[in-house]
């Protein structure tokens, strides 16, 4: 859509009938506030309740929230309402399909705050609102009434004063005539009119500024929510990957420790059944720490059994005796 460019003065030029152009004015006209807009009538305020529920949002205002900030990143340039213009057509354009998402989601908000509200109408913080509701209306009542009454005493006082104010118009408009054939003789006027002024220009650029800036502290915050909802994720996972771990470390634990016990009875009982036997190169007895380098010399001797069968043989004997516990 095209950029709307406004002048920032209108030039206003005089009837033809005027005289050719001898000398050009140029005179600065001050806007005058509306006296009939300043007569109008003042909108009431209402009272907010701050424990209410949070009121619905419809599926519009639900697109327009999600992808608001999308369409100021892809275009920082655009104002805010430019953005809106933009969003609206993309939600005019949308196919149903999509758009019932939103719809169905502000359905289910609404069935929300409505069980919500009724809920809240029986605490007493609504009964205290709905008090200070009407505490405030009787007030407005007896403000209106006392404005009527020094209304209707300061009619006498503007009736006296409505002739001297005619003269005085009536003084004015001569003086208008006046300058208006002043004018004419003069000729052709032009009238330049300021439509905005810089300091406006600069208060929007700068509440422009604000603005994005309040967005980008918006977007950073979410995403910092993100990460921190990440990260207590991680931190939840390797809390229980600890304690599998630690049930995983007692429990071999307690099994090495079974294991050295059945180890410790093995080693007892084959040097109480081994006593008796000597090998041929040594004199020791198959003690309780000398037990596995004794059972290894005998492995060796299987190797050659031909040479040591006596001893083989009574090694034999004694271990078909004895019971392994289980």
């Amino acid at each position: 859509m095209p950029d709307c460019h406004l002048p920032d003065k209108i030039s206003l030029r005089s009837s033809n009938n005027s005289p050719p152009l001898d000398k050009q004015e140029t005179v600065y006209l001050k806007q005058e506030p509306s006296s009939r807009s300043s007569r109008g009538k003042k909108r009431k305020k209402s009272l907010k309740d701050s424990n209410a529920p949070k009121a619905p949002l419809t599926g519009y205002v639900r697109f327009l929230n999600e992808h608001r900030e999308k369409v100021r990143q892809e275009k920082p340039e655009l104002p805010f309402y430019e953005i809106t213009k933009i969003l609206g057509t993309m939600w005019s354009q949308m196919p149903q399909e999509q758009k019932q998402s939103y719809l169905n989601e502000a359905e289910k908000d609404k069935e929300r705050y409505s069980k919500e509200l009724v809920e809240y109408q029986q605490t007493d913080a609504y009964k205290s609102f709905v008090a200070k509701q009407e505490k405030a209306e009787r007030e407005r009542e007896n403000s209106g009434n006392q404005k009527s009454t020094e209304s209707l005493h300061k009619t006498d006082t503007n009736g006296r004063d409505k002739s001297n104010e005619t003269a005085k118009q009536a003084g004015r408009q001569t003086d208008l005539k006046q300058q208006n054939k002043f004018n004419a003789l003069i000729g052709e006027t032009s009238f330049n009119i300021p439509i905005f002024s810089e300091e406006f220009l600069n208060y929007n650029r700068s509440r422009e500024a604000e603005l994005r800036k309040l967005g980008d502290l918006r977007k950073a915050n979410n995403d910092y929510e993100e990460q921190n909802a990440m990260l207590s994720k991680h931190i939840d996972n390797m809390k229980a990957a600890i304690d599998k771990l630690e049930e995983e470390v007692t429990k071999s634990r307690e099994e090495n420790k079974t294991l050295h016990c059945h180890l410790t009875n093995f080693r007892q009982m084959l040097s109480r059944s081994l006593a008796e036997v000597r090998l041929p190169q040594s004199d020791r007895e198959p003690s309780e720490d000398y037990v596995e380098e004794f059972v290894e010399e005998l492995s060796k001797m299987f190797e050659n059994p031909s040479l040591h069968e006596e001893i083989l043989a009574k090694v034999k004997d004694v271990l078909m005796g004895v019971s392994i516990p289980e």
